[in-house]
């Protein structure tokens, strides 16, 4: 007599909807097709749809964060330019240094906060 297990029952199908190779639609018809309870197919049809929207709710985090993260990393260079620039003359400044703070601490502010809404999981 075969066993069942619950959760490589749920891993292996939720596996196969991500993947892309089980439609979620048919996801009941197929849990009845392999003769699984009612009741069961009742917990793992909401259990697999809760997985897959974390799974895509991370994947947005991490794409959010990393915009955030190049974009602060941006702005931090468009500061250095503008304080290295006008330091060294490349831009005139009729002989007055900018040291522009602003778009750099607030550069790596931003770099610091996208890197850690990548990480969040």
């Amino acid at each position: 007599m075969k066993t069942y297990n619950r959760a490589k029952t749920a891993d292996f199908y939720f596996e196969k909807v991500a993947s892309g190779s089980l439609e979620f639609s048919k996801l009941r018809k197929t849990l009845e097709n392999e003769d699984i309870e009612k009741e069961e197919i009742d917990f793992l049809v909401p259990y697999i749809d809760r997985k897959l929207l974390r799974v895509a709710q991370v994947q947005a985090a991490h794409k959010i964060g990393k915009n955030i993260f190049y974009s602060g990393l941006v702005l931090s260079v468009i500061g250095l330019v503008i304080t290295l620039g006008s330091l060294f003359g490349l831009f005139d400044s009729k002989g007055i240094g900018i040291i522009a703070y602003g778009p750099i601490v607030g550069g790596l502010a931003t770099t610091f906060i996208g890197k850690s809404n990548m990480d969040r999981n």
